[in-house]
């Protein structure tokens, strides 16, 4: 069963072959919703101009859903604003804004203040201060959004840093323009694949650049998938043993990681190195393992930058572990059909999955965040970011001043005085 308190039929012909997303965008302007989105509860009924085919959208509050039905007998009757029984219901249609006072007014300021929350944590992300303390990175593709050709870019720290904290950023394409926006004045180490946006990053000299291993991994398996390489096998079972080194290294301190690694490590990344370079003589240049190859090859240096910093993890799976509930949910999420839906669902997931980082119950949190925003205050955000946000039964008591321990403690003057 689903709760529906509200239905709403466009007085109208609609062209029902658009998808979701347009019928979406068609209500938000309609109704002039802005940031709230459509109206949880509530369905919006459309119908062709031979009106024997009705398509049905109606979001649940978690998420929207639409449905088709045709007419088997007759065709729907076209409703008036002149019935009765509309009167009271149909106070506007989907060619009608809505007046501006409909918009809650407490909505859009607190959207405002989970963006300002957002920039704190972005700027939490880019000025860290230990050395060297690497941010893990991936793109990802949104296809199943359908805006244009919009992505989703993700920047998370490692799992060596007490700290933790993944920023979402929605963009219409994927361009190196983004990353080089967000990390404008980062200094550091970044985890990334081989995409060409790091490339002038990497050239100011700010950034070091690590090439993610699990990167190179899925060029030689693909490979190996594709025709039965062994040269690729035999590549991807020496990537397997350094997976195992980083599993002995994964719950040590930096120094102790960084002895560990060029004792264990080294050796079998340079046999690796040496593999590639003898078998890639062997194969013609178009040739798909040699393609393979030539990723790993040509990428040496950021590959082995691991070996020489013990902050370095070896891959950015850690970023994988995050971007998973957005891989997952794009298939689902049909209601972000927009720019401006994008934008909102990523300072959510970056809310929602830097509590989970720092091992909060993120509905207990963002509760918490919803109650006390907006605040002017930058104490008051401060305390608000994931990593610093304590639960209500956490939180450190209040102390009693020591003038109030000292009357208490004084005994009860006796009879006699």
């Amino acid at each position: 069963m689903i709760r529906i308190d509200c239905i709403w039929l466009a007085l109208g012909a609609s062209d029902l072959r658009r998808g979701i997303d347009k019928w979406l965008a068609q209500v938000v302007h309609g109704f002039a919703l802005g940031a709230l989105g459509a109206q949880a509860h509530h369905a919006y009924v459309f119908a062709n101009r031979r009106a024997d085919r009705l398509k049905l959208l109606v979001f649940d509050g978690r998420g929207m859903w639409l449905c088709t039905r045709r007419l088997q007998v007759g065709s729907f009757a076209w409703p008036r604003e002149d019935w009765p029984m509309l009167e009271s219901a149909l106070t506007t249609t989907c060619d009608t804004p809505a007046p501006a006072a409909a918009v809650p007014e407490a909505v859009p300021q607190t959207l405002q203040g989970l963006r300002d929350l957002l920039e704190r944590l972005h700027a939490e992300l880019k000025f860290q201060k230990a050395r060297n303390e690497a941010l893990s990175f991936l793109i990802a593709r949104l296809k199943r959004w359908r805006f244009g050709s919009s992505s989703v870019w993700v920047y998370r720290t490692t799992n060596f840093m007490p700290q933790r904290a993944v920023l979402f950023d929605f963009c219409t394409s994927r361009g190196g323009e983004h990353p080089q926006r967000v990390l404008q004045d980062f200094t550091g180490t970044l985890v990334t694949d081989d995409h060409s946006g790091y490339h002038k990053l990497q050239r100011a000299g700010a950034i070091t650049g690590s090439l993610c291993m699990a990167y190179a991994r899925r060029k030689l398996f693909e490979a190996h998938k594709l025709n039965g390489s062994q040269i690729a096998a035999h590549a991807v079972a020496l990537i397997a043993k350094l997976h195992e080194v980083e599993r002995d290294a994964r719950e040590l301190d930096p120094p102790a990681r960084l002895l560990l690694r060029p004792s264990r490590a080294k050796p079998i990344a340079d046999a690796l190195h040496a593999w590639l370079l003898e078998k890639r003589q062997t194969l013609a240049k178009a040739d798909t393992t040699a393609e393979a190859i030539n990723c790993s090859l040509s990428n040496r240096r950021a590959l082995k930058h691991d070996l020489d910093d013990g902050h370095v993890p070896i891959d950015n799976n850690a970023v994988e572990n995050s971007i998973w509930p957005l891989s997952v949910g794009r298939k689902k999420w049909l209601f972000v059909g927009s720019q401006q839906a994008g934008e909102r669902a990523a300072v959510m997931l970056s809310l929602i999955e830097s509590a989970k980082l720092n091992g909060h119950d993120p509905r207990a949190y963002l509760k918490d965040v919803f109650k006390r925003l907006p605040t002017p205050k930058n104490r008051d955000l401060e305390s608000l970011l994931p990593h610093n946000w304590q639960p209500a039964d956490k939180a450190p008591a209040p102390t009693v001043p020591a003038a109030a321990c000292a009357v208490t403690a004084n005994p009860e003057p006796s009879a006699a005085g």
